[in-house]
């Protein structure tokens, strides 16, 4: 007898439904998440994944974009909707080209929970799978405000930031993108209200704006490393990146990288972006097969 598995959206939040609370530290176990979903990438949903990052659509003809996975790691948490936590960092292995119009069976499990600077981390992944195939995993990973009992008996970890790469090492880049309030409403969805999109409550709490979505840099960056290495990254490569700095609505991001070395057949380097004035808010590294 097979399953049938609820439905969730390529590239939205799942529907609201009441008044849905966030999901907060004491929601999350180390272990599998109780339910996997089904989702199917349409043609709508290419449309919009590539309006928002100034991608192609005329390239995913046969494919979806490699990147349009982020929303299957936030709907994982259904039927909770938001993640009242900080955006810390994401890791990806691109397996296999995403299918569209294909449905696939996405399935999750909290890897971690440690702590930093007393704070609390909880990482969580996702895999997605069609007819069986592996297509894609992707990690991330959330800073929460914790109490000291809750924080108690965890692991303490630190956080590797790669070291800039040498002067003469082959530049990948740089792509741009303006983070227009109007380009932040688009990707959370019409009718949500939250940090990404309250301008006035944003300036009450003296911000300059609401706070950009840490999406926006690792899909630039994913489409960077498409653009140099084709295939080799889209079935084969890997990402994982920290979010160091925070950008705001109405600032410009590039994201820029460096091959450090051609190893094993594959291609290691260290990626980045930057805004105004080059203060790197996102670093790490990916690899792609050569």
């Amino acid at each position: 007898m097979t399953t049938q598995l609820a439905t969730i959206p390529a590239t939205h939040k799942i529907p609201k439904v009441g008044t849905p609370r966030s999901a907060g530290w004491d929601d999350f176990a180390p272990g599998p998440f109780p339910r996997s979903f089904e989702l199917t990438v349409t043609p709508d949903d290419i449309e919009r994944w590539c309006r928002l990052y100034e991608d192609d659509p005329g390239l995913y003809v046969e494919h979806a974009p490699h990147y349009i996975l982020y929303y299957a790691g936030q709907s994982i948490v259904a039927p909770l909707r938001d993640i009242s936590a900080g955006f810390a960092r994401f890791r990806a292995e691109f397996i296999a080209p995403v299918p569209r119009d294909r449905p696939m069976e996405i399935s999750g499990e909290v890897l971690s929970k440690y702590r930093r600077r007393g704070r609390g981390y909880i990482e969580w992944q996702i895999e997605a799978r069609a007819g069986g195939e592996l297509i894609q995993r992707n990690a991330r990973t959330w800073y929460f405000q914790a109490t000291e009992e809750q924080l108690e008996g965890l692991e303490e970890r630190s956080r590797e930031i790669p070291a800039p790469a040498a002067e003469s090492a082959e530049r990948l880049g740089p792509l741009s993108l303006h983070l227009a309030q109007e380009r932040m409403n688009y990707f959370e969805g019409p009718g949500e209200h939250n940090g990404h999109t309250d301008v006035a409550s944003a300036r009450e709490r003296g911000q300059p704006g609401p706070v950009a979505q840490g999406a926006f840099a690792m899909g630039l960056i994913a489409r960077m490393m498409r653009d140099r290495f084709g295939e080799g990254f889209v079935s084969g490569g890997e990402l994982d990146i920290h979010f160091t700095r925070t950008v705001w609505s109405e600032e410009s991001i590039e994201v820029r990288g460096a091959i450090l070395e051609n190893s094993d057949g594959r291609a290691h380097c260290r990626v980045w972006a930057e805004k105004e004035g080059g203060e790197e808010v996102v670093v790490g590294t990916a690899s792609a097969r050569l």
